[in-house]
């Protein structure tokens, strides 16, 4: 009885923790775990961005390279209504009078049948104010009767975003978040399409706007593609720049 009297006195005189050692050690842990939860978060975002950083190179990578096999591919057409449209002679490549950021142009890429007996389809690429970049095609093959039928003499003035991107023949975005038109400003926006043509006096020239008889001069475009890789935090562009000559204008 004796030894469990002792042992109990010595029970009662330990001392147990105070509240200031457990608020201490609360505040601690409350350190320790948000620093482990903005490790976790950052670890996120990098993998997004990195997620969504690739997925934007391979999209803006792909869309100028379907350009440029297309541009490659552009031949004259032979239906009449087209030749009176001014595409005859050796380009199919036109753009609008007041803006650099369409093309229009006739092909066979990608159409099934045995050559030459295919006929070409006029393809649009246009540009619009959101940094989307649409890709129309005649994809029914009934030449000016479709929806395209207003770009085949390359005079269209007006932009109806919101009808053309969604009902026009073979409407597909391509690819989003282009800056050209902020980069580098508003006042100086980077063109998209530029073109080497000669001129009457026989001079090469390369602008971003050729109209009438000139687009059958044509023997390359330039497509500069800028695209926003990070489009919700600090800009981070891809610069992507190529030069497609026309297979029908090599002979020249």
């Amino acid at each position: 009885m004796r030894a469990l009297r002792s042992a109990l006195r010595g029970l009662r005189r330990q001392e147990g923790l105070t509240l200031m050692e457990l608020l201490i050690g609360l505040v601690i842990s409350a350190i320790v775990s948000a620093m482990l939860i903005m490790i976790f978060i950052a670890l996120q975002d990098s993998n997004s961005y990195s997620v969504n950083s690739a997925m934007a190179r391979n999209q803006a990578r792909t869309a100028l390279s379907r350009l440029e096999r297309e541009i490659r591919d552009a031949e004259t057409p032979t239906n009449a209504y087209y030749a009176a449209s001014g595409f005859s002679q050796t380009s199919s490549a036109c753009m609008a009078r007041t803006t650099s950021t369409w093309l229009a142009l006739f092909t066979t890429f990608n159409q099934t049948g045995s050559m030459p007996y295919v006929t070409p389809r006029v393809v649009v690429y246009r540009l619009y104010s959101d940094g989307t970049l649409w890709r129309y095609v005649d994809a029914n093959g009934d030449g000016h009767n479709g929806s395209l039928g207003t770009w085949y003499s390359c005079v269209r003035h007006t932009i109806d975003e919101a009808t053309e991107t969604t009902s026009w023949e073979g409407h597909e975005m391509v690819v989003d978040h282009v800056v050209n038109a902020i980069v580098p400003s508003t006042g100086m926006p980077t063109d998209l399409f530029q073109y080497s043509y000669y001129d009457s006096s026989g001079n090469l020239q390369q602008q971003n706007l050729v109209t009438g008889s000139l687009r059958q001069s044509i023997l390359a475009v330039q497509v500069h593609l800028l695209v926003d890789l990070n489009p919700s935090h600090s800009p981070a562009y891809i610069d992507l720049l190529t030069t497609a000559q026309l297979r029908n204008a090599r002979q020249i």
